[in-house]
């Protein structure tokens, strides 16, 4: 398998992984295999998938000889991927829609869907499969759970809490259950402090074997939590009273120092499955947005890649039940009402 001749030669690695659970779960995986392997990841990075600049700089000016992304869907962003496989080899495991397939002699691009798996394959179950890491079937379970992929999972998920004796519970999505608290967790992580909280919680899971040092090594990833939980519980509160209606689609403006808009927008979908869930929330000039579907009768990614066309600066994409983006805040007007004619 080329991803591990990659790994097993690499003498300086960076690692980029996206900042929600399934990526800090992905990227820890691959924190495992180095590990298991006595090699060391040089520098790692959490990221959003639109490749900020500064991550650029980081890769660019790093001298590594191998860059790894995770749970990034950067085949969107081809140009920047070709410029980087010209100083480095490059190996991407995803899961998102395929934009382009980058394999060539510098770049490993690896996708279920390249390989004709339709089915829904969150990035960290498809590393865990890859590599065959049987021994932490715990991370790559709470990156389904984080991902919304138990349903698919279904015997994996019943395997896995067997095996350690959790109780698995009856919620459909895993949630209420020990592993669910851990995927929680870690998304506060990244809601309270952004990249620094994504980076902490995988550093926090690379150093844990078992999910109970997890919690052990996890003292300051719970007191985020704590802060987080107080936070989406009002905010819940403040969509109740003041969300608005439009044809089959609740739209809700988040006003927060944290950032809750993709946790916000999932609970919220768990709890009204037949109805399109929008969050936005303005950040810098931009608008950034979630959207959700839980019983999957839209297909959200390809609305929002169809509707950010035309737009300057405006991205977006994702799954079929979960997508997301941004717009220019002065665009945000038209853009809403583009979207809903599509998905109310």
């Amino acid at each position: 398998m080329r991803a591990l001749e990659w790994i097993k030669e690499s003498y300086r690695t960076a690692l980029v992984f996206h900042i929600d659970t399934d990526g800090c779960c992905s990227g820890a995986l691959i924190g495992k295999v180095f590990k298991d392997l006595g090699k060391t990841i040089d520098m790692y990075v959490g990221s959003i998938p639109t490749l900020p600049d500064a991550v650029m700089r980081k890769l660019t000016y790093g001298m590594y000889n191998l860059i790894i992304f995770v749970d990034l869907s950067v085949d969107q962003q081809a140009d920047k991927v070709r410029e980087l496989a010209n100083i480095s080899k490059v190996l991407i495991m995803d899961h998102h829609r395929i934009t382009e397939d980058l394999n060539s002699a510098r770049i490993c691009h690896m996708n279920p869907l390249l390989e004709g798996v339709e089915k829904y394959y969150p990035a960290s179950k498809y590393i865990y499969d890859v590599f065959e890491l049987d021994g932490y079937d715990w991370i790559a379970a709470m990156g389904l759970i984080g991902d919304n992929g138990v349903p698919q999972w279904e015997e994996f998920i019943k395997r896995t809490f067997k095996r350690y004796g959790w109780e698995r519970g009856e919620d459909p999505n895993a949630r209420g259950t020990v592993l669910a608290k851990a995927d929680e967790m870690v998304g506060s992580a990244r809601m309270l402090r952004g990249n620094i909280g994504a980076e902490k919680a995988f550093e926090v899971l690379v150093q844990s074997e078992s999910l109970d040092e997890f919690f052990e090594k996890a003292g300051e990833l719970e007191t985020w939590y704590r802060h987080v939980q107080k936070e989406i519980k009002r905010k819940l509160k403040e969509f109740d009273s003041s969300s608005e209606r439009i044809g089959n689609a609740f739209i809700f403006e988040l006003e927060s120092d944290m950032n809750l808009g993709s946790a916000l927008s999932t609970i919220l979908s768990n709890k009204h499955p037949d109805k399109t869930i929008v969050i936005h929330e303005r950040r810098n000039a931009m608008v950034k947005f979630h959207l959700r579907r839980g019983d999957g009768k839209l297909d959200l990614s390809d609305s929002v890649k169809e509707t950010t066309k035309g737009f300057e600066h405006a991205a977006g994409g994702g799954h079929k039940n979960a997508a997301g983006g941004h717009v220019l805040e002065t665009d945000w007007k038209r853009f809403k009402s583009k979207l809903m004619k599509r998905i109310s």
